[in-house]
């Protein structure tokens, strides 16, 4: 009988072991989704400044074939390739570096 009662006691810690181990994974699942999408948010984050260098290289090139100083066009336009294939590489080196999550124990 007093077994049986230990037993009884004990399972509400399971019961609650159980749920706060399912909540943990649950936690940590959202933790890593989030980190997902804040990596994806920061890839995206630059849409402005690429549309804004978009419009510039198309005016250069009606520029450029108008024939009214091409070879400094084309210069202009050169460093605007190397610049944004130089920032492209450097947020490909970010991203490739690994990241450190956390996450915070769980307090009973």
């Amino acid at each position: 009988m007093v077994t049986s009662l230990q037993e009884k006691k004990a399972e509400p810690q399971v019961v609650t072991d159980n749920l706060r181990d399912t909540k943990e994974q649950q936690l940590s699942a959202k933790n890593s989704t989030l980190k997902e999408l804040e990596e994806k948010m920061k890839g995206q984050s630059d849409y402005e400044e690429v549309n804004k260098e978009l419009s510039i290289l198309k005016s250069m090139e009606g520029v450029a074939s108008e024939g009214s100083g091409s070879q400094d066009t084309s210069k202009a336009l050169e460093y605007f390739c190397w610049r944004r294939t130089a920032h492209c590489n450097l947020k490909m080196q970010l991203c490739a570096s690994p990241t450190v999550t956390s996450v915070i124990p769980f307090q009973h």
